[in-house]
């Protein structure tokens, strides 16, 4: 799957376990803009939760060229 850039950004900050309103925080989104792209991620992942998106990430080497 391709992610947006954006959604990359929103998949790394997930893997280090952070929540929605902090991701929003950080990339001076509001919650509802994060939200949407975190759906978005589990979509193109065909994940339910974030712990099936991470490890689908994982398995796919999507985390592996990305940075925080």
């Amino acid at each position: 799957p391709k992610l947006s850039a954006r959604e990359e950004e929103v998949l790394v900050l997930l893997a280090e376990g952070i929540g929605t309103g902090e991701i929003a925080k950080r990339l001076y989104l509001s919650e509802s803009t994060a939200k949407t792209h975190i759906t978005h991620i589990y979509q193109k992942l065909g994940a339910a939760n974030r712990a099936q998106a991470l490890v689908t990430a994982m398995r796919m080497g999507l985390l592996d060229h990305m940075t925080p």
